[in-house]
């Protein structure tokens, strides 16, 4: 039987409450992260992936995009097939990751997954780390050039897609990763399998893919550190606030007294209590206002 100090976290839903945080940035649209993931792994299974390597592309899918926190940021992406400043995201992700161990090994992907195909090829990165990362931007893609056709005609889009994207082959795309989307985009269930109901419970059935991991009290304040950041970056009138209310509130535990082990779950819950501010609309949380004026101050 684990104890707080040292507790069984499932890994894979880990990544997906990560995703989930991230989601909400999208507005009208919180199911990107799991349709990336689940595209990098069709094309992975296509390309004949181990089981390891897919299962990896998927949970890459689901955390591309963690250094993203405004809408404003989110809209860029989406409506930017090459957006100049994508690579900001990248870098902020890849920070949050990778002092990480549990989830390290994603973050070099995720710092390239905007990288043209015909600089990444040129970098002092491992094949396997610069094929995952224009995986990723293929994937990534093809999910902001489809999302608009989801609730009508994604069929009737698909050639103009394939046509868009085979056009950058070479040049933003590994040929061989395109060539393995054009084969298995023929499928219509590869398109079809993209709407909300059924990419939702793709990620559902891979969500029991065991991955269990024992993770630290310093790990699991790490993890919930990386969730502040994404909460605190959404408007620069909160900029570590979830850090200053976990402090505060681990401070006053221990004035009054409590176990060590409490202050921690005290401490942990302050960095996690505005979670849900992440669905707020950008121009909501920076209204104008008193609470505004006192951060802003702060």
């Amino acid at each position: 039987m684990s104890t707080f100090s040292e507790l069984q976290i499932d890994l894979r839903q880990m990544i997906i409450a990560i995703e989930t945080a991230v989601s909400l940035v999208g507005m009208n649209d919180t199911n990107h992260g799991k349709r990336v993931g689940y595209i990098a792994s069709q094309l992975g299974n296509q390309l004949g992936f181990s089981e390891q390597d897919i299962q990896f592309s998927f949970d890459l899918g689901l955390l591309h995009d963690c250094g993203v926190s405004t809408e404003q940021m989110h809209s860029n992406l989406v409506n930017h097939f090459d957006w100049n400043d994508s690579h900001i995201h990248c870098e902020i992700g890849y920070r949050l990751l990778k002092d990480f161990a549990p989830l390290s090994h994603f973050a070099l992907p995720i710092l390239y997954h905007h990288t043209p195909w015909e600089k990444l090829k040129g970098f002092q990165i491992s094949m396997q780390d610069a094929r995952m990362a224009n995986l990723i931007f293929l994937s990534d893609r093809i999910d902001v050039l489809a999302a608009p056709h989801y609730d009508s005609d994604i069929l009737l889009a698909r050639n103009e897609i394939v046509t868009t994207l085979r056009y950058h082959s070479e040049s933003f795309f590994d040929p061989a990763l395109i060539k393995a989307f054009i084969e298995a985009e023929q499928c219509e269930a590869f398109w079809i399998a993209l709407e909300d109901r059924h990419v939702t419970r793709f990620a559902w059935d891979m969500s029991h893919y065991e991955s269990s991991r024992s993770l630290n009290i310093p790990q699991l304040k790490q993890l919930s550190m990386i969730m502040a950041y994404i909460v605190d970056q959404k408007s620069p009138f909160t900029a570590q606030h979830s850090l200053r209310v976990a402090n505060l509130a681990k401070f006053l535990g221990k004035t009054f007294g409590l176990f060590n082990e409490q202050c921690d779950k005290i401490e942990i819950a302050g960095l996690l209590h505005d979670l849900g501010k992440l669905h707020t609309p950008d121009h909501i949380l920076e209204k104008p206002g008193p609470l505004n004026d006192i951060e802003r101050s702060s």
